[in-house]
């Protein structure tokens, strides 16, 4: 019988290979690092989830959504610590032509938390609405793990130094056409 992959290691291949696509995407055009874009992800779903809990609690008077919002807060502010963290060791490792272990290991923990960061958010994507018709705040919250668990997922992909955006590096290239010798003519 051939040696066959289990579902779980092809679906994580497949989910790897989005990551890189996507880092190298984010490298390319911005010129910016994963750890940039891992942040960036984690600052819009606090951003969304935070202003709904604060309009929520404001609004219906619940004092749960005020208080997810510190939550909300402090779990960004820790994996976007760790995220530039992880950058500077892989940063250091490549200057180095070298690895480094613990971004190896720290890039295994982001692989578990991101799936169960989608897991937990898909649990509360199935909260059934009671508020006729109005998006209830369990989906905002949803939306928060599902950022939390991309954020983990980017981590995962292979580091990219920081290079010249594609603006940039198009102004160059239409600079160096112009700045090629003009040839001298000799009067004799």
């Amino acid at each position: 019988m051939p040696n066959m992959e289990s579902i779980d290691k092809i679906i994580d291949n497949y989910v790897l290979k989005a990551a890189n696509d996507i880092s190298f995407a984010w490298n390319y055009v911005t010129g910016k690092t994963k750890s940039q874009l891992a942040n960036l992800t984690l600052t819009i779903g606090t951003m969304v989830a935070s202003t709904v809990s604060v309009l929520e609690g404001i609004v219906d008077q619940q004092g749960s959504a005020l208080m997810a919002v510190p939550l909300y807060l402090f779990c960004a502010h820790g994996l976007q610590s760790l995220n530039t963290r992880i950058d500077n060791l892989e940063a250091e490792a490549l200057e180095a032509n070298a690895k480094s272990l613990e971004a190896e290991k720290e890039k295994q923990n982001y692989c578990k938390h991101g799936y169960l960061f989608a897991a937990v958010g898909a649990l509360f994507a199935t909260i059934p609405d009671n508020t006729d018709g109005v998006i209830y705040p369990a989906q905002f919250c949803a939306l928060y793990m599902m950022s939390l668990s991309a954020s983990s997922q980017i981590m995962r992909a292979d580091y990219l130094p920081p290079c010249k955006n594609v603006l940039e590096r198009m102004y160059d290239y239409v600079a160096g056409l112009f700045r090629k010798p003009v040839p001298a003519t000799v009067k004799n």
